[in-house]
């Protein structure tokens, strides 16, 4: 199987080297801060598609690369400590 050009073009042959080849993938780091953001601020808004989003990617970068990891860079975004406080209608 060959992964998509976003997730890095690799050929895989199983399961452990689909995890591995995408451990290494940017694009799957940055889909994943994204939908974790998204989730973890119950919206998918701006804060997806700002400078949020760059600082989560390029501070994880510099981590062990374990999702514990992906965690704690997006709970001490700004975007997640300095969010509005949701509107009661």
């Amino acid at each position: 199987m060959t992964l998509p050009g976003r997730a890095g073009g690799a050929t895989v042959d199983n399961a452990v080297q689909m995890a591995e080849e995408l451990a290494k993938s940017e694009g799957f780091t940055t889909c994943m801060a994204k939908n974790l953001l998204a989730y973890s601020l119950a919206e998918g808004g701006a804060a997806t598609q700002s400078c949020a989003m760059e600082s989560i990617v390029e501070n994880f970068a510099a981590t062990d690369g374990s999702f514990a990891s992906l965690i704690t860079e997006i709970v001490a975004a700004q975007a997640f400590t300095k969010r509005a406080a949701a509107q009661e209608e």
